[in-house]
C-alpha cells in the first residue's frame, strides 16, 4: 500500500473522537489532484472550535463489514455480477478488503447512517468521471475515462458488499441523474 490515499484510520478515528467529545479539531484537507489523481492529505487543515450539532461523514464505504473474499465473490454473484471468479479476486479487492479491520470501530462512532444508493452501482463510474471532468476543467489535473473506470471498477464489488450487508439507519435511492426519488427509513436490530 502507498504512503498516501485515503485509508489514515488513525487519524480519522481521532478527528472523530474531538468531535465526540466537543472537543476543538482541525479537519484534515484531502487532495484529490495529488499523486497523479490518486490523492493525499495536504498540510493544510480546516479548524473547528468546540461542539457541532451535527457532522457529515461521508465515504464509499462507510458501514462496510469485515468480509472473507469468498464471501465476497457470492454477494458479487447474487448480484449478477457472474464474471466474478472466486479466490484470488484481485490485489485491489484484496486491499480493501484487508483494510476494513480498522474501519470497525469508526464506525460504531456513527450516530445515524444514512445510505445513498444509486439505481445501479455501475453509475459510480459515471460520477466519478463528471467529477474527474470538473477537477481537470478547474485545476488542470484530473484522471482521463480510462483511469477513472480502471480505478473504479474493480472496486464495484464493494458497492454490492455494502448494499447487501450494511445496515443503515435510513435509505436515499438516486437515479442517475442524480436526483433522490425515495427516502426508506429502516430499522436497526440491537
Amino acid at each position: 500500500m502507498n504512503a498516501y490515499g485515503t485509508h489514515r484510520t488513525d487519524l480519522l478515528y481521532d478527528v472523530l473522537a474531538c468531535f465526540q467529545r466537543g472537543a476543538d479539531v482541525a479537519i484534515p484537507v484531502f487532495d484529490k489532484t495529488a499523486h497523479q489523481a490518486q490523492g493525499d492529505v495536504t498540510p493544510d487543515v480546516t479548524p473547528v472550535r468546540g461542539r457541532q450539532d451535527v457532522v457529515i461523514f461521508e465515504g464509499w464505504c462507510i458501514g462496510a463489514e469485515v468480509t472473507p473474499a469468498d464471501e465476497l465473490t457470492d454477494i458479487c454473484r447474487r448480484q449478477g455480477l457472474l464474471d466474478i471468479s472466486p479466490l484470488p479476486i484481485s490485489e485491489h479487492l484484496h486491499a480493501v478488503l484487508a483494510n476494513l479491520a480498522p474501519y470497525q470501530r469508526i464506525w460504531q462512532q456513527i450516530d445515524f447512517l444514512v445510505m445513498l444508493r444509486p439505481d445501479f452501482p455501475t453509475l459510480h463510474a459515471g460520477w466519478r468521471i463528471e467529477r474527474e471532468q470538473d477537477l481537470i476543467a478547474h485545476t488542470g489535473i484530473g484522471m482521463t475515462e480510462r483511469q477513472v473506470y480502471d480505478h473504479v471498477h474493480p472496486f464495484l464489488p464493494i458497492s454490492y458488499l455494502c448494499y447487501e450487508k450494511v445496515t443503515s439507519d435510513m435509505r436515499i435511492s438516486i437515479n442517475e441523474d442524480h436526483r433522490f426519488y425515495d427516502i426508506t427509513s429502516l430499522n436497526k436490530e440491537g
